[in-house]
């Protein structure tokens, strides 16, 4: 299963993402799909366990 999320950042946090994007070179990549990988990352690391059905 997959959901969607759709939200705003502020300007200030928009040129956050883009220069972190920018230091790890990943210039082959869209704002958005780097935005996906960097909360994916951050998902993970806060929460390495498997979530089951409970």
């Amino acid at each position: 299963m997959a959901a969607k999320f759709e939200f705003y950042l502020s300007e200030e946090d928009f040129d956050r993402l883009y220069e972190i994007k920018r230091e790890r070179g990943k210039s082959d990549m869209s704002g958005n799909e780097f935005a996906k990988e960097l909360l994916e990352k951050e998902i993970h690391r806060l929460h390495p366990g498997i979530v089951g059905d409970e």
